[in-house]
């Protein structure tokens, strides 16, 4: 009827549910951010699922390789939503209208940027490395119009994308672009990476630190050439 707010997140004890143990991910998607997005997006408008419900169920999509909403076909929604504290998931035109609401917002930049000061933390570490590694990503549609180029381990010409990710001397990724196919690693470097990477650590090394040390950079960065 359209008076309810949000729903409330109410956890129950319980046996034998089915994926249970991905609560064991909570604290560990908490740790590395996930609710962030709170700070960043406004609030969802009022109705059964907010913001946090949509971002916990995307993360857990993701952990048990559900590629879209079309799969919550195959889950059983009562069973998902209680490990959500829910009674039940939402389905696949409600979660994507969600989502929708979600990206026209316009605010992934400004999510990413938050993650990425979380994440790098110079004060443990004042040496900032990153690793540079592209990914060919092979597209199998009939929609969109991409170049081609020889895929080695296809050993065919075929259309798709490269994600080139940067991660930290733990492996652990920070952000990624996609370029095209035959895009070579340098331009990528040269005019995408680097200069979104010296933005986002600007405030994270003083301009006095590096004068006290000459030989302390920025940041470095490791990368191959195939």
């Amino acid at each position: 009827m359209g008076l309810i707010t949000e729903a409330p997140t109410v956890f129950k004890a319980g046996s034998s549910i089915e994926n249970g143990a991905i609560l064991l991910a909570l604290l560990a998607l908490q740790s590395q951010g996930l609710l962030k997005a709170l700070e960043v997006y406004g609030p969802l408008p009022p109705g059964y699922y907010n913001l946090t419900h949509i971002l916990l169920l995307l993360a857990y999509m993701a952990l048990l390789r559900i590629d879209n909403p079309e799969q919550l076909k195959t889950c059983n929604p009562g069973e998902l939503g209680r490990i959500m504290g829910l009674d039940r998931v939402p389905e696949m035109r409600c979660l994507r209208q969600k989502v929708r609401l979600i990206t026209e917002q316009n605010k992934a930049v400004y999510f990413k940027k938050s993650l990425f000061a979380t994440w790098v933390n110079p004060q443990q570490d004042p040496c900032l490395f990153f690793y540079i590694d592209g990914h060919v990503k092979i597209y199998y549609g009939d929609k969109a119009s991409l170049s081609k180029t020889y895929v080695s381990r296809q050993k065919l010409c075929l259309c798709g994308t490269t994600e080139y990710w940067v991660n930290d001397q733990q492996g652990s990724p920070y952000i990624f672009v996609i370029g095209e196919l035959n895009e070579h690693l340098r331009a990528v470097i040269e005019y995408q990476l680097v200069p979104r990477l010296l933005e986002d650590t600007k405030n994270m090394i003083t301009q006095q630190q590096l004068d006290a040390n000459e030989l302390l950079p920025r940041l470095t960065l490791f990368f191959e050439f195939v």
